[in-house]
């Protein structure tokens, strides 16, 4: 705003004999109102530069020098004493910050993020600078917190027999990545894909371009064990061979409880052709679906696993035990009590 400054006019006579004018009075001139001088921030050479100036002021309690570090955005949103309020609520709370790392993969020079560690505790602190190497976004909040330790693999208390009849083949199994790309999923830690083979060790007939021509589509999907059904559904499409669904991951499946800490996942299976529905009681070898090619597969298969709760986004896998399986691996078959799935394995009940 500019300031107004008292101006007096000057009239001069039209002619001599015109009275003089009379005398005017000027305004009293007001005082321009004092414009503090913009605090320039110092330049930052880049955003390292940056955390190191953020941690020696944050230790330091300094809210003006770190308030100098704003552009003029970040000083218009916090002022000093704000800054001073927040200041005080890191340092009573963790004590002085004694390093920090950055996230690993970062190497911008205008933005960043860091764990430090606090005497007392830990933060997590981001940074992001303007085009004029000023500090244009600064967030200091608790770290988060650490993932849920996984639960040791349990094993089912209870006997189960094989979820399909007839030989098939343990495609994937075990407990290492090598043999079993479930193995880092939670819920699928000992998770088995199982299909079926004809003497060439092809899984289909013909060019195998249609699900029927895989030699495990169709098959009965038996429930392991007693229990009541959890979970039903149904409806989710068919994929070609080849091709697969990543909207809708499990396709249309079938949960059952079998104790409480104990429940079974059959997957994949074929729309419409699912036999039960949530609140049955359900026997051991008993039928609840067909084996399909729905959800995330690219041929028909069962995918099949244990868990420790109905919700497998919040449950951890479970390790099946079956009672008595007859396995041919290596060119050898015998009889296993106390089989666990292990690729490659061609399985079937006593």
């Amino acid at each position: 705003m500019r300031c107004l400054v008292p101006v007096v006019a000057l009239v001069t006579a039209a002619c001599a004999s015109a009275p003089p004018p009379p005398p005017v009075t000027p305004p009293r001139a007001e005082p321009c109102p004092t414009v503090p001088a913009p605090i320039v921030a110092p330049v930052l050479r880049d955003v390292t530069e940056a955390k190191d100036r953020v941690v020696s002021l944050v230790n330091a309690s300094d809210a003006q020098g770190l308030f100098q570090l704003f552009d003029a955005h970040m000083q218009q949103l916090v002022p000093v004493e704000k800054i001073a309020g927040i200041l005080r609520e890191v340092v009573t709370s963790g004590g002085a910050w004694t390093s920090a790392t950055r996230e690993a993969g970062q190497d911008s020079a205008s933005q960043g993020e860091w764990h430090v560690q606090a005497e007392h505790g830990a933060w997590r602190l981001e940074i992001a600078l303007d085009g004029d190497h000023h500090i244009a976004g600064l967030l200091i909040k608790p770290p988060p917190p650490p993932p849920p330790a996984l639960r040791p693999i349990a094993r089912n208390d209870i006997p189960i027999a094989l979820p399909l009849r007839g030989e098939c083949l343990v495609f994937w199994g075990g407990d290492r990545k090598a043999l079993n790309h479930h193995v880092e999923v939670q819920d699928q830690r000992r998770a088995a894909d199982l299909l079926m083979q004809g003497p060439d060790g092809s899984s289909h007939r013909g060019d195998g371009k249609s699900n029927a021509d895989y030699l495990v589509y169709g098959q009965d999907v038996l429930s392991v064990a007693d229990g009541t059904v959890e979970t039903v559904v149904d409806g989710v499409p068919e994929n070609v061979p080849g091709q697969e669904n990543h909207y809708v991951i499990p396709g249309n499946y079938v949960v059952v409880r079998h104790a409480p800490n104990l429940f079974s996942a059959y997957m994949h299976l074929q729309p419409g052709k699912i036999r039960v529905k949530a609140g049955a009681h359900v026997k051991r070898g008993g039928v609840l679906g067909l084996v399909g090619n729905s959800g995330n597969s690219s041929e028909p298969h069962l995918h099949f696993q244990l868990q420790d709760g109905p919700d497998g986004n919040t449950s951890f896998g479970v390790e099946p035990v079956f009672e008595r399986v007859v396995v041919t691996r290596d060119g050898k078959t015998e009889t296993v009590k106390d089989y666990t799935f292990l690729k490659n394995d061609r399985i079937h009940s006593p």
